[in-house]
């Protein structure tokens, strides 16, 4: 707890915009030594609450060059072993990942969890499918969008959520043709010149 002069009380109000808890105290029989100054307050010390942020663990790049993005949600993960420990390092990839529906479930293939260092025993096969977690409304969601000529499940990303709690976000994507990467690659290199020439103008 904080000790404060009643003087100083209005300051911490303004700079902490708490005030709540106070107990005045007389400085002569309680603390001796202050006999005869001001009173002082008792202000108890209120954690300040961290706000937990979600953190990425690996994204699939190749996604949003390769496919057109239609749709997407988030949907949890089956971990076992020692699968958890090994995310948290961000020993994981989903280059080359996808998802297919398998009747009422949707299973992730070809996804990556590096057996964790200390694992022994509780590691599992680091390439092994995995099960996504998702409501009854939203499988079936995925279900309608699939009938769609060329649409797939590809992962975007994979990271922990405010929880703390591992995630994956899961589109339903459609692939792009050549001509459609020729056409985002121009749009890129026109982005990145334009960048370039307002940095050289800003410069001068």
């Amino acid at each position: 707890m904080l000790i404060l002069p009643q003087k100083l009380l209005s300051l911490y109000k303004k700079f902490t915009g708490r005030l709540l808890g106070i107990k005045k105290l007389s400085s002569r029989g309680i603390f001796p030594r202050l006999r005869g100054r001001e009173d002082y307050a008792i202000v108890p010390r209120v954690k300040e609450e961290k706000k937990e942020e979600g953190l990425v663990i690996t994204t699939h790049r190749e996604a949003r060059r390769d496919y057109f993005i239609i749709d997407s949600m988030e949907a949890g993960i089956v971990l076992v072993g020692c699968e958890v420990k090994s995310l948290r390092d961000k020993q994981a990839s989903l280059a080359g990942s996808f998802a297919r529906l398998d009747g009422d479930e949707v299973i992730l293939y070809n996804s990556y969890i590096a057996p964790y260092k200390m694992g022994n025993r509780d590691n599992v096969e680091s390439k092994r499918r995995r099960k996504l977690l998702l409501h009854r409304s939203q499988i079936h969601k995925l279900k309608v969008q699939t009938l769609e000529k060329g649409a797939v499940l590809i992962p975007l990303k994979m990271y922990f959520n405010d929880h703390g709690i591992a995630k994956l976000e899961l589109a339903v994507a459609r692939g792009k043709k050549l001509y459609d990467k020729r056409v985002d690659i121009k749009k890129a290199s026109a982005a990145r010149e334009m960048d370039r020439a307002i940095k050289n103008r800003n410069r001068k």
